[in-house]
């Protein structure tokens, strides 16, 4: 029997946890103020997003959609001139179909929020400057915010905008009843966006590392990330019929989220004793076929040793960051909960052991994934407690911190002690 790799340890370099998004919206007109808004926005902890952030070769307008999908809170910048624009209320009109909270900043007099705005409330600036008003039949080039009337505004902003404002806007949208969600009904589509939806942040956030979060069975990284004509398959879906195209997007899912999981890191919640069969329907088509019961119990412990030493040499080889892994096989069936960073969620609703998750729910509201981070965050650490640190401790230091590197070799363990009894019945030990 071939003996489980150390594991290396190098520094630990946590990556910094994703920020509250506000994307500030604008007319160039106002991009001196916008910049004073987004360097305050800054200074309270919140990213500020804008047009400086998008990227060269992808389209302007659908950078913008995708931004204020992933906002945590959208915050339109108007005057008398941009609130008669089409495009600022078509913006206004997005955020408000995807549940994003808004909060528009006006400038100067005369500047109300109309139609879909009417019943938002906005932070008034520059109310008191009776000589300050933009006349929205002044073409580009006319009259513009002085550098006293800038810093007057950001110095109002700053008084309004407090980061308690903020919170409280994104706790009114936090309930994943009000997030707008993708389907993916069937295993093939599900892959297929999660590798969208992971590749998709890259594109919009640089090369900033994201954290990985998952829960349920043995997680995308027990897919083997080698090529599909690798042994490797073979063994995952012995005695199972599966497309080229099947393993192609798994494949592709599995790569799309290592690459964040090495550079941003890796929390993991595991159900090791999840049964695995090499057919939909269990036994009763594998007997059709002319097999016994006992031919597919042992395929089926080939299938799942695969899966379990793919995972393994994921857990090993990953160091430099934040890699915490907890172990509950009690979970009810094989659900799974996705999130990269507090960018995008997807929870799979039902799935076939060894067929894969259907009817995914994808979504890109921030505010609900804020609670499902937490959720996660919780019971993650509280599984560690009861499991990890029982074994580790005592009693009375039963609550201190548990190391990463105490749940990943508590994790090791428990996978090596399964790939034993996996082998037992299959009388198929590793080379």
């Amino acid at each position: 029997m071939a003996k489980r790799a150390k594991r290396t340890t190098p520094p630990v370099v946590v990556a910094p946890a994703s920020k509250r998004r506000i994307f500030i919206s604008y007319a160039h007109d106002e991009k001196r103020l916008a910049e004073r808004l987004a360097a305050i926005v800054a200074k309270l902890g919140f990213e500020a997003v804008w047009d400086e952030n998008f990227r060269f070769g992808h389209g302007f307008h659908e950078q913008i959609k995708l931004y204020i999908e992933h906002a945590h809170v959208f915050m339109p910048l108007l005057t008398r001139r941009s609130s008669q624009r089409g495009w600022v209320h078509e913006e206004i009109g997005y955020a408000n179909a995807f549940n994003v909270p808004v909060i528009p900043v006006t400038i100067g007099r005369g500047v109300v929020p109309q139609q879909m705005i009417e019943m938002v409330q906005a932070l008034a600036l520059l109310p008191a400057d009776e000589t300050f008003s933009l006349d929205p039949e002044v073409q580009d080039g006319g009259p513009q915010l002085t550098d006293r009337q800038v810093e007057e505004a950001a110095r109002q902003f700053e008084q309004q905008c407090t980061r308690e404002l903020i919170a409280w806007l994104i706790d009114r949208k936090a309930s994943p009843a009000l997030a707008r969600y993708e389907c993916a009904a069937h295993a093939e589509e599900r892959g297929i966006l999660l590798a969208r939806y992971s590749r998709e942040v890259v594109d919009l956030d640089g090369v900033k590392p994201q954290l990985v979060r998952q829960k349920g069975a043995l997680s995308s990284f027990s897919i083997p990330r080698e090529v599909i004509t690798h042994p490797l398959w073979t063994m995952r879906y012995k005695g199972a019929r599966r497309s080229e195209f099947y393993k192609t997007v798994l494949r592709e899912e599995r790569l799309a989220l290592e690459a964040h999981a090495r550079r941003g890191g890796c929390h993991l919640i595991l159900n090791i004793k999840l049964g695995y069969q090499p057919f939909a329907d269990g036994a009763n088509e594998a007997e059709r076929e002319g097999k016994s019961r006992r031919e597919i119990e042992r395929e089926a412990a080939v299938s799942k040793i695969s899966r379990l030493q793919a995972l393994s040499e994921f857990l090993t080889s990953v160091g430099g960051v934040s890699l915490r892994v907890a172990i509950n096989d009690n979970q009810p069936g094989p659900e799974n909960l996705l999130m990269i960073g507090n960018w995008f969620a997807s929870e799979s609703v039902t799935a076939g052991i060894g067929t894969g998750y259907r009817n995914t729910l994808f979504t890109r509201h921030a505010p609900s994934i804020e609670t499902r981070i937490e959720t996660f965050d919780q019971e993650l650490e509280g599984l560690i407690r009861a499991t990890v640190g029982n074994e580790r401790v005592t009693k009375a230091q039963r609550s201190a911190h548990v190391s990463d590197e105490q749940t990943v070799e508590f994790a090791l363990k428990h996978l090596e002690q399964a790939i034993k009894e996996c082998e037992a019945v299959s009388d198929a030990p590793r080379g």
